[in-house]
């Protein structure tokens, strides 16, 4: 409940309800999100298409999450790109903000995907690897499928459409 530009909890005790003012300073120090950082390895990239990559998740990445401090930063004996801040920073929509990346600068043969083991972590690799791994991309919206079959019928729907 807003009232005066000040917040009121209230709290219960033994059946009394105290109501506590606090100030929107107190109140952004409680409700400020944590930051997240999420990582993208680039160690399977060439050097040519690192550059490019790293210019568009720059570019995209602060366009999505303008008048929010966020930063990227490359990490370049790690192969790393580490994306720092914003409050879209969950790795499904970081992962999707790669892929069309990879579609729109038209490197078909990489693929964007989450890490196996961690959570905060997106690994881009060449297509056959994927592949190898049982992950099989569609070529226009880079979706992921399981086997070859539910590819090629999806493949199908981009021809009627």
């Amino acid at each position: 409940m807003k009232f005066r530009g000040e917040w009121i909890m209230t709290n219960i005790f033994d059946n009394d309800i105290q109501s506590l003012a606090i100030t929107d300073t107190v109140k952004n120090l409680f409700y400020t999100p944590f930051s997240v950082v999420i990582e993208i390895d680039l160690e399977f990239v060439p050097e040519n298409l690192k550059s490019i990559i790293l210019y568009e998740l720059d570019r995209e990445y602060r366009h999505q999450n303008r008048l929010k401090p966020t930063k990227v930063d490359f990490d370049n004996n790690r192969n790393i790109i580490a994306l720092y801040g914003g409050y879209n920073s969950d790795l499904q929509k970081t992962e999707r903000m790669v892929k069309d990346i990879l579609i729109k600068r038209r490197i078909n043969e990489y693929v964007a995907v989450p890490h196996a083991e961690r959570q905060d972590k997106i690994i881009i690799l060449k297509r056959e690897h994927s592949e190898q791994q049982g992950i099989y991309h569609c070529r226009h919206c880079a979706m992921a499928f399981d086997d070859e079959i539910q590819l090629s019928a999806h493949l199908r729907m981009h021809y009627f459409i």
